[in-house]
């Protein structure tokens, strides 16, 4: 039988039972990395991003990529909420989760990134100068506090909040509501009858409220036995049907009427109890640069025929959005007036 001849040397047999191979490196397989106590998790990295979208990037080193992230949810956080006060008309879930889109497709993208990043990271990361807590942390407070200030900065010029908690402009509001009124409405235009404003009350200019624009300046007003009158005209009246409306603790009941005032056309409440004893007015003109204002539910609370026309500058701004409705999501969005 042949037998297979060996090229190993008696020299090559004593290396390789010492476990050295040629290369002068030992047999077997090369020892594995060892993990860094600084490795990067990818469930961390998912969790901060959670937090603030770009810290998880920040997490793993990418500190440009985590600013840029973090300074984008800041940007499309105020658009959303832009988006949100400007829909045209009243929405639905599908409404509010298209509103909110650019900033959800923001967060995850960062989640997924910051996941990727972290995976890919080698085991045996050595910490930057910034992965400090107390660096995520002051990253937190920088991005929420930009947003705080851009809000500060949007309530200020653009839109503010309101919240209704009477029955002043019923049945277009109803106590509980929560309004934006538009600063910019008249900067580019003058009011117009029928709009519904916020304004501070002239005999207390710290306190707002918000009424109806009804006469204009030069315009004649007169309520007689309880109908309007603007410029000698009579303000015609559709009957809409009986609503009751809850004010605090007692539940009114009147009915609702549909004026037409000039061009504008707008709902009005009058209560079953005061029905015919709205309120009179004398003849007045209108004085330059003022407005007449009336409460929508006529007989409830005060309005110019108690403290006299306002000052076309005391008009904080007028309502353009319903932001948060009392009862349904249906009456959510942009006012047509």
């Amino acid at each position: 039988m042949m037998t297979e001849i060996s090229c190993q040397t008696a020299g090559d047999s004593k290396t390789a039972a010492n476990g050295v191979n040629h290369d002068g490196g030992t047999g077997g397989s090369a020892p594995a990395m060892t993990p860094s106590p600084h490795v990067r998790h990818p469930w961390v990295a998912i969790l901060l991003t959670q937090v603030m979208p770009g810290l998880g990037q920040v997490y793993c080193g990418q500190m440009g990529k985590g600013l840029v992230i973090i300074f984008m949810t800041s940007m499309f956080a105020l658009l959303s909420l832009a988006a949100l006060a400007y829909c045209a008309t009243a929405g639905t879930v599908l409404l509010l989760v298209a509103a909110l889109l650019p900033l959800e497709v923001v967060w995850l993208v960062a989640t997924v990134d910051s996941f990727l990043i972290a995976r890919r990271t080698r085991p045996d990361y050595q910490l930057r100068d910034y992965n400090r807590q107390y660096v995520y942390v002051l990253l937190v407070l920088i991005g929420s506090l930009s947003c705080v200030a851009y809000s500060f900065n949007v309530r200020a010029k653009f839109l503010e909040p309101f919240y209704l908690p009477t029955t002043s402009c019923y049945p277009t509001f109803i106590p509980g509501d929560r309004v934006l009124a538009n600063k910019l409405a008249y900067d580019c235009g003058e009011p117009q009858r029928g709009d519904v404003i916020v304004f501070h009350r002239p005999d207390n200019r710290r306190a707002k409220a918000i009424k109806r624009i009804v006469a204009l300046p030069g315009d004649t007003v007169e309520i007689k036995d309880g109908q309007l009158y603007v410029n000698g005209s009579k303000c015609g009246r559709q009957d809409l049907g009986a609503r009751t409306v809850r004010s605090g603790e007692r539940e009114v009941t009147g009915r609702v009427w549909q004026e037409s005032n000039g061009q504008a056309t707008y709902p009005v409440f009058v209560s079953a109890a005061d029905e015919g004893k709205t309120k009179d007015f004398p003849l007045l003109k209108v004085p330059e640069y003022h407005c007449f204002v009336l409460s929508d539910d006529r007989n409830f609370t005060p309005d110019s025929r108690q403290f006299g026309p306002i000052q076309v500058t005391s008009i904080v701004g007028r309502v353009d959005y319903l932001y948060w409705p009392a009862d349904s999501w249906s009456r959510f969005g942009r006012l047509h007036h």
